[in-house]
């Protein structure tokens, strides 16, 4: 992964020594109550920068060489509304003309926290993150990618509820015939670095981006996500479909609160730079009653 021109390039680094001697780990994920196929877990050597995710029958392949690993190495299985499945890789079974099942159990879903007020107020529409007006910024991925790899950008909001509403991005290039992408919330964990993900909702936020689209709105209101401080967002490749080789470039902008990279599933957070994605949101931010008054006044300017 290099950083030049642009904001910074997102591809895979493949060592030479990965190559050598490669097995390939596959299986079939499904939910171990209903037995139905999981699409798009995150699968990956934790922190290694080797992972994938499950295709939509939830099936995966995971190419690696495991006489590279210590024996406390383990590839971890996670996914929205599941608990986190771990397997040591020295326990791993590779077989080659057959899919063995692994089980996902349900999580056990917690109810939001209830917040009781007296506070009159309302919620008023503010708009949040960035939009590039002519800079030469960008997040690039390119050639060899992984599955699973994110880009994200710290979103600085005033403290306070609020809904987010819907999530946008320019696409500046796509030679695919179209690209899978999941939109990932979350709080700002240790180091600032993406913390928890903040979609409680159990439902992946899936957008596809088709090769000759400019601009994404991806609509949030059905996953009901409230945030009360500065967030981060993440775009995450799942799929890539066609027979370019994948090529995709989307603005940033020249300042902000950092940018950050995850070179694949399960691998681990690191910020890249102080620039940022131009990711912007709108969102349904609650205030006193005399503010929501004077936003309506100004919309009336």
């Amino acid at each position: 992964m290099k950083i030049c021109y642009g904001l910074f390039w997102v591809h895979v680094i493949l060592f030479s020594n990965i190559l050598s001697a490669q097995l390939d780990y596959k299986g079939k994920i499904v939910d171990g109550k209903s037995g139905q196929p999981i699409p798009y877990v995150n699968i990956g050597i934790v922190e290694k920068g080797i992972g994938t995710v499950s295709d939509e029958e939830g099936i995966f392949h995971l190419k690696f060489n495991p006489d590279l690993y210590a024996s406390n190495d383990v590839i971890l299985f996670s996914s929205l509304g599941y608990e986190k499945l771990v397997i040591p890789i020295t326990n791993l079974k590779f077989v080659y003309n057959e899919y063995p099942i692994l089980k996902l159990n349900p999580s056990i879903l917690e109810l939001n926290e209830v917040v009781v007020t007296d506070k009159k107020g309302e919620f008023v529409k503010k708009s949040a993150g960035y939009k590039n007006t002519g800079e030469i910024a960008y997040g690039y991925w390119k050639d060899n990618i992984a599955l699973g790899g994110e880009l994200a950008s710290h979103i600085p909001v005033a403290k306070g509820l609020k809904q987010l509403k819907s999530f946008g991005f320019e696409i500046w290039e796509n030679v695919s015939d179209s690209v899978l992408v999941r939109i990932n919330i979350y709080d700002v964990g240790t180091f600032r670095l993406p913390g928890n993900n903040l979609n409680e909702s159990r439902l992946n936020i899936l957008h596809t981006i088709r090769k000759n689209d400019m601009f994404a709105d991806v609509d949030l209101m059905p996953y009901s996500i409230f945030v009360k401080d500065d967030f981060i967002v993440s775009i995450e490749l799942l799929q890539v479909y066609g027979k370019e080789e994948p090529r995709m470039a989307l603005a940033g902008v020249s300042f902000g609160n950092g940018s950050f990279r995850k070179y694949a599933s399960q691998d681990k957070w690191e910020k890249i730079s102080d620039k940022s994605m131009a990711f912007f949101l709108e969102t349904s931010h609650f205030v006193s009653v005399k503010e929501a008054e004077r936003y309506r006044r100004r919309e009336k300017r």
